[in-house]
């Protein structure tokens, strides 16, 4: 149904211009009045259909940024390939890493690592501490067995994520109990934990009991998936690659998110991509869409429509300049004069 909408909204505007270069102007209004309304009723009826087992109060829907995903059945997103949906919740709400940044504060979240790392005195060796209590959501404890196997299971497949990063800093990687991992690095590197640091990406642990069992762990699935640390499960997904239902684990208490912040007050989540600004802008006027990114002509419309629509501030300029895609200037620090260590 959301094709049939993104294709009415093709041909809005193709109307549009026809209908102004010939002065149609009264005709072009009705036509709009009434592509819009079957765009409405198209999303609306889709929605309701996906919506109609599970309570709106305790479901939050949140816009899938990266599109629709091309592989719904595939959750194995430790393969190095694109078009994995890492944003319809697996990064969010499936798979937590050892440390998370919190750009709004500047503050260093340990997750699945119970502190931050610790190194040698001339960074060529790097200690990891995790966080004991912490289980899959098959109920098998999460510990150095994981790491250890993740790590080397990366380095030894080279169509997996994260693999060039390893075989360049990685001499050796090993546990001295179930919950310390210990990286000997092929050179000194005092910023090696950042490949593990949630920003926007980073590589997370995954179960060693599931993938030790498979062949070929880039062509495994990983379907169905299991999760790690905040507290969700997949419920159910499009096969079309438009949504996907999370539902709150009901062990939530033995991740890292529950243990750190208590029980999270969604039961369900659900990620759906509504596709162009016009579709969100219905859904958000009809309720049906709590958490999106728009431009700042959609984000004015929306606020005309639905009194309760915000920013991430409440006040002009409703945006926090923190993002940690922000581009600016990058200097070269291998050459001259920037690679003068102060």
């Amino acid at each position: 149904m959301l094709e049939k909408a993104t294709s009415i909204g093709k041909l809005l505007k193709e109307g549009d211009k026809k209908n102004h270069q010939k002065g149609g102007v009264t005709n072009m209004k009705k036509k709009v009045v009434l592509c819009w309304g079957i765009l409405m009723i198209l999303v609306s009826s889709l929605f309701a259909q996906l919506t109609s087992d599970i309570p709106r109060e305790e479901t939050i829907i949140v816009d899938v940024l990266g599109g629709r995903v091309p592989s719904p059945s595939n959750f194995n997103v430790f393969r190095g390939t694109p078009g994995r949906g890492l944003d319809r919740g697996i990064q969010q709400l499936m798979l937590e890493p050892l440390w998370c940044v919190d750009f709004a504060t500047g503050e260093i979240i340990n997750a699945l690592a119970s502190e931050g790392p610790t190194y040698n005195e001339d960074f060529t060796k790097m200690t990891v501490k995790l966080r004991q209590g912490c289980y899959w959501s098959d109920g098998v404890p999460i510990t150095a067995d994981d790491v250890v196997f993740g790590v080397e299971t990366v380095l030894r497949n080279s169509s997996m994520d994260y693999h060039n990063q390893f075989r360049l800093s990685i001499e050796k990687v090993y546990k001295t109990d179930d919950y310390t991992v210990v990286f000997e690095l092929s050179k000194p590197n005092s910023r090696f934990h950042a490949n593990f640091m949630d920003r926007w990406g980073a590589w997370r642990p995954l179960p060693k009991h599931i993938f030790e069992k498979v062949e070929d762990p880039v062509s495994f699935t990983f379907n169905p998936p299991i999760s790690s640390g905040p507290p969700y499960v997949v419920k159910d997904y499009d096969q079309a690659g438009y949504w996907t239902l999370w539902e709150r684990r009901e062990d939530w208490d033995r991740t890292p998110t529950g243990i750190l912040y208590g029980m999270p007050k969604p039961k369900y989540v659900l990620y759906y991509f509504y596709g162009e600004d016009a579709s969100k802008v219905i859904a958000q006027a009809n309720h049906n869409l709590d958490m999106t990114s728009l431009t700042l002509e959609a984000f004015r419309a929306i606020q005309n429509r639905n009194p309760y629509t915000r920013g991430y501030r409440v006040e002009y300029p409703w945006v926090i300049n923190v993002d940690p895609a922000m581009t600016g200037l990058t200097l070269n620090n291998e050459v001259y004069p920037y690679n003068i260590k102060m």
